[in-house]
């Protein structure tokens, strides 16, 4: 689905949030299906 964003603004306010799940929330097979957060907390 095609969707156009009126602003730069408006692309702020929907990527910054997905960009903050994929990078710190969701499991990542490089670190052995942890989540960053909590491969961090086991390896400090």
């Amino acid at each position: 689905d095609a969707y156009l964003f009126s602003s730069l603004e408006e692309v702020r306010q929907i990527v910054d949030p997905w960009m903050e799940e994929y990078n710190l929330v969701r499991p990542h097979e490089a670190l052995q299906g942890l989540p960053p957060y909590q491969f961090a907390a086991q390896h400090a």
